[in-house]
């Protein structure tokens, strides 16, 4: 079916060679690709057929449903009153503020910029200092 409107086109084209066909032209090629896409939609779940005795199940959120679980109690400490115990391996430091004053002092002798909104983190990136 879409040949055949083409070859339609196409004749048309060379059938009449005037100003006023081009403009024609583009609005069949238009109303084609409107009638195209609008005929290629996706199915709703009215569509999909259930299975007779089947229940659909219950419409919840995902989104909401993780937000449940993640605040669920789980019977520990949470906050400040929690105890956590940092392997040795991962402590640079006797002193946890010796490796924060490392950092900022070598980000003052690198003299780097520190991005402040989105471009300016592009700009970066771009530039290959941040990765």
């Amino acid at each position: 079916m879409i040949s055949r409107g083409i070859r339609f086109v196409v004749a048309v084209v060379a059938a009449r060679r005037q100003t006023r066909v081009l403009p024609l032209l583009l609005l069949l090629l238009l109303l084609l690709a409107l009638s195209l896409s609008a005929s290629c939609r996706r199915a709703t779940q009215e569509d999909l057929a259930t299975a007779p005795g089947t229940v659909l199940p219950t419409l919840i959120d995902p989104w909401q449903e993780a937000v449940l679980k993640v605040e669920e109690d789980r019977g520990e400490l949470m906050g400040r009153q929690a105890q956590v115990e940092v392997p040795a391996q991962l402590k640079h430091y006797d002193n946890p503020r010796r490796f924060l004053g490392i950092q900022v002092a070598e980000w003052r002798k690198g003299r780097l910029q520190t991005p402040h909104d989105f471009a300016a983190l592009v700009i970066l990136i771009r530039k290959g200092e941040l990765v």
